[in-house]
């Protein structure tokens, strides 16, 4: 029996962008006929601990060579290392001109495999309607998850504007009738620390993606933890 080509996978970005890459990901690992290892930024090592369990990933690495540019903005380039030992590497990076309108078009899981269809030309099926993370069944709990807005937003927000944010979400979440918990990143507790409900700082996206499972509900912006729910 053959053994599966030894395939890396390379994808720059942030957490938000590697958990929506992962459908193509595994499709690629199906295409070449077993797990494949993935190549990721530094933006993204909180989330080594999540893909590590995941079954078609053999593993997971931050790439020690690849400078982030633009970090606040998101916009990274495109290309990573290409390290030896391996028998096919493909870069899930993506140039905007090369997509054109057709990355406006579609939801943002999909564009991976835009990308694979312009540059390599594997056709290959969409995202499965299936989990794509797996994580150990945990008994659920009433509980809401408030994703918190990142410093980006928060840092143009003067003390009147914080409070009528604080006066809607608080509204929301009394209407909910469940105990909350906000998950915030370290640099942003400080704007969340007055809301009055406890905070979490989860120390990697495996605990993050553990705490957004037993909950109830999930409230959040576009970002890693909403790509998780």
């Amino acid at each position: 029996m053959t053994a599966a080509p030894h395939v890396l996978v390379t994808l720059p970005g942030k957490l938000g962008d590697l958990i929506y890459a992962l459908p193509a990901v595994i499709q690629i690992g199906r295409h070449f006929g077993g797990p494949v290892s993935l190549q990721t930024s530094e933006l993204c090592r909180p989330a080594l601990g999540l893909l590590t369990v995941q079954p078609y990933l053999h593993q997971c690495f931050v790439d020690p060579d690849y400078v982030l540019e633009h970090v606040r903005y998101g916009c990274q380039p495109w290309r990573m290392s290409e390290p030896p030992g391996y028998d096919a590497i493909l870069h899930l990076g993506f140039r905007r001109e090369l997509l054109g309108a057709s990355i406006m078009t579609r939801p943002l899981r999909e564009t991976y495999f835009l990308v694979l269809e312009h540059e390599y030309g594997l056709s290959l099926p969409g995202p499965a309607q299936v989990p794509y993370l797996f994580l150990e069944e945990e008994p659920m709990e009433d509980i809401v998850v408030f994703q918190g807005y990142g410093e980006t937003l928060m840092d143009h927000l003067g003390p009147e504007e914080r409070q009528r944010l604080l006066a809607f979400w608080h509204r929301l979440f009394e209407g909910l009738g469940l105990d909350v918990r906000i998950v915030t990143g370290p640099r942003e507790r400080s704007f969340y620390d007055g809301w009055g409900y406890p905070v979490v700082c989860p120390d990697d996206l495996l605990e993050t993606a553990r705490l957004i499972a037993r909950a109830r509900c999930f409230l959040g912006v576009q970002s890693a933890a909403a790509a998780v729910a």
